[in-house]
């Protein structure tokens, strides 16, 4: 038990990794004088990628959601966050050592600092100001509807509310153009 709660201990400074694909996001006001480059963000999960990085990736969408989203009238998302983690501890754990063990293979000795720098560029997006609100009004309601989801289904719930996250983001994009 010490084991499985060290893992989610950890597993919450995790990252799960993005798809290759890249897509750019609107740029970010910059202070005056400096470059604003625009925000690139691995695509959300296409069918083939694995119910196992959705998993992670919804709950690091939900982390951020926690942290951030009391301020856009969300205050429930913590508490409801914290229950998904202890409901859902084995899942979390598995969903993080199948990051790993796919970080390690896919970056051998470096797999560590690049699970690091996507896992930034996963919290930055869903911290952008820019889709804030429709985000934590989406988190609200996925963190709720989540609990209610068996283990065995969890997977393909992921999969659909991972995509329903991206949302905000991505319609700020094609606005952008």
């Amino acid at each position: 038990m010490a084991v499985t709660a060290l893992t989610l201990t950890l597993a919450g400074c995790a990252t799960v990794a993005p798809d290759r694909t890249v897509r750019s996001y609107p740029r970010e006001t910059a202070p005056s004088g400096v470059a604003a480059r625009p925000y690139e963000r691995p695509v959300a999960f296409t069918p083939g990628a694995g119910s196992k990085r959705a998993i992670w990736q919804l709950r690091s969408a939900l982390n951020v959601a926690a942290l951030s989203c009391r301020s856009q009238g969300q205050p429930a998302i913590a508490a409801q966050y914290n229950r998904l983690l202890r409901q859902n501890r084995v899942l979390f754990a598995d969903a993080y050592a199948a990051e790993q063990a796919r970080y390690r293979q896919t970056y051998g000795k470096n797999w560590l600092s690049r699970q690091d720098q996507e896992m930034t560029r996963t919290y930055n997006l869903y911290a952008r100001p820019d889709g804030q609100k429709r985000f934590c009004s989406t988190a609200g309601t996925i963190s709720v509807q989540a609990l209610d989801v068996d283990a065995n289904a969890f997977g393909s719930f992921a999969v659909a509310a991972v995509a329903r996250l991206d949302a905000p983001f991505a319609s700020l994009h094609a606005r952008s153009r």
